[in-house]
């Protein structure tokens, strides 16, 4: 069985192209990645698609939300152990967890009977650039970080990855960012700025006392 998954854009699969899918089953990832016209055309083919509103769990879905919590609490503990233990580096785990994330998609891929896709040139640089450089070193660099800054500051630092990945769907995908997004990575950077800017200010009024006791100490 064939199939593929649609995710970020709209309207990926419309009249124009629909008559060049191949697969026999579809993942909307996505919101609306396929137009009303091209979705009964799949139907009359026999194409299964698992509708975004399933897949992505839709808006406001408890679904969702729980998936979404329970990856948070999963970061949150790993950054607290990581802090716990300040001098062991826990980077090498990154490559045993992702060695077995690896073996248990191909044996559900197996166990489903999924045909192997040999990728294309193109998207095997794509997936070279993803797997050998982005998550290596994104990950690499969230598992060092708790080493240096506190568990909480790290989970807050890990909320400029939404207003990031805004700009970088905006900019590379051509998706345009509704204007609440906009809204929403200011009110994230400036409440990273204002509380970088409050800890800076305690750690100086919290040495100018230790300074002062430090010259009366050397007359």
């Amino acid at each position: 069985m064939c199939w593929c998954s649609l995710a970020a854009l709209e309207n990926q699969i419309d009249d124009a192209n629909v008559g060049q899918v191949r697969a026999k089953s579809i993942l909307e990832i996505a919101n609306g990645p396929i137009t009303a016209n091209a979705d009964a055309t799949l139907e009359e083919r026999g194409v299964t698609v698992l509708p975004d509103v399933l897949a992505n769990a839709g808006p406001g879905s408890w679904l969702g939300n729980a998936f979404a919590v329970m990856a948070a609490l999963a970061m949150a503990s790993n950054f607290t152990l990581c802090r716990t233990r300040p001098g062991v580096d826990m980077t090498p785990m990154l490559v045993l967890s992702g060695l077995l994330v690896a073996a248990a998609a191909w044996l559900a891929g197996l166990a489903a009977g999924d045909a192997v896709v040999v990728p294309t040139a193109a998207q095997a640089g794509y997936l070279a650039l993803l797997c050998l450089v982005l998550l290596p070193l994104g990950f690499t660099l969230i598992q060092r970080g708790p080493l240096y800054l506190t568990a909480a500051d790290v989970s807050l630092l890990m909320l400029l990855e939404t207003v990031t990945g805004t700009l970088w769907v905006w900019w590379l995908l051509g998706e345009t960012p509704a204007p609440l997004a906009f809204v929403g990575g200011a009110l994230v950077v400036g409440t990273l700025m204002t509380k970088g800017l409050l800890d800076r200010r305690r750690e100086r009024a919290a040495s100018g006392p230790a300074r002062g006791e430090a010259a009366g100490d050397s007359c």
